[in-house]
């Protein structure tokens, strides 16, 4: 069965950014989350050399700790790897008020980005590390103060993500220019185009179950339930909405142009976290 977070892929790939998704992530976890809270960020400490040379022990743990040892990487080329979708041990023991004590893995999603420990941050990583920790809290609805170092929540115990530059406040400014400022508006704008799929059209079609729905120009994938909802697809035909859903009798997406795709919103009352606040 798969896990809550299975919107991560989705949300950050429709934000522009690389992403590789770890095969078995849907269903990976020591359990399934809880409500999510917030976003923490740290360092792997892992190799100097290499793209991601911590993501097998981020997976799969090391010894005295089973993995995944976090929901997301992220590699010193700018990709985000989406490791797991259920609970990951990455917190450990620690305490902000917004969160309660020793309960970060429940509530917290955690990041492990590949450095040394010794600011050896790329750049690739310095541009997508706060954008990405963006899409999350905008997905999530959660404000900038929601992002959190590993080394907040556990000050006497940890010192990840060392090195940033600015530190926390820096970082953090980084992740509100993203959420606040002018960098979204394109993406935003292509998202609109994605999601809102021709009233015209769809009054055309029987109404009676879910349809898969197809851009021409982008090749996104949707899936649409009449009246319901409308939401983004995992792949061919995993969807994210209260975990995955396989269509049935439908083998090949209904492709539809942008003109049609502008204005399907006025057709769907719930939208899953695809469309702008």
């Amino acid at each position: 069965m798969a896990h809550a977070l299975t919107w991560m892929a989705s949300v950050l790939r429709q934000a522009g950014l690389s992403v590789q998704e770890v095969a078995g992530w849907q269903d990976r976890g020591h359990g399934n989350v809880s409500d999510i809270r917030g976003v923490m960020m740290h360092h792997t400490a892992g190799p100097a050399i290499g793209n991601f040379p911590s993501l097998d022990v981020v997976v799969n743990g090391r010894p005295g700790l089973a993995g995944p040892l976090s929901n997301l990487g992220l590699a010193r080329d700018g990709t985000w790897y989406v490791i797991a979708a259920g609970l990951a041990y990455h917190a450990g023991a620690g305490y902000v008020a917004w969160c309660g004590r020793d309960n970060g893995n429940n509530h917290i999603i955690g990041i492990e980005a590949e450095s040394t420990g010794r600011g050896d941050w790329t750049q690739a990583q310095l541009d997508v590390y706060p954008r990405g920790v963006a899409v999350l809290l905008r997905h999530l609805r959660l404000a900038v103060d929601r992002a959190i170092a590993h080394k907040e929540w556990a000050p006497t115990r940890k010192i990840d993500p060392a090195g940033w530059p600015g530190d926390m406040d820096g970082f953090r400014a980084g992740v509100a220019q993203w959420i606040n400022g002018d960098q979204f508006q394109q993406s935003d704008r292509d998202r609109l185009i994605r999601l809102e799929q021709a009233v015209d059209e769809l009054r055309r079609w029987p109404m009676g179950g879910p349809r898969l729905i197809r851009h021409e120009a982008t090749g996104s994938q949707w899936l649409y339930v009449p009246g319901c909802v409308l939401v983004a697809l995992q792949g061919e035909e995993d969807v994210t909405f209260h975990g995955n859903h396989r269509l049935a009798g439908q083998s090949e997406p209904i492709a539809l142009d942008t003109d049609s795709i502008r204005r399907l919103a006025g057709l769907v009352p719930h939208v899953i976290g695809e469309l702008p606040a």
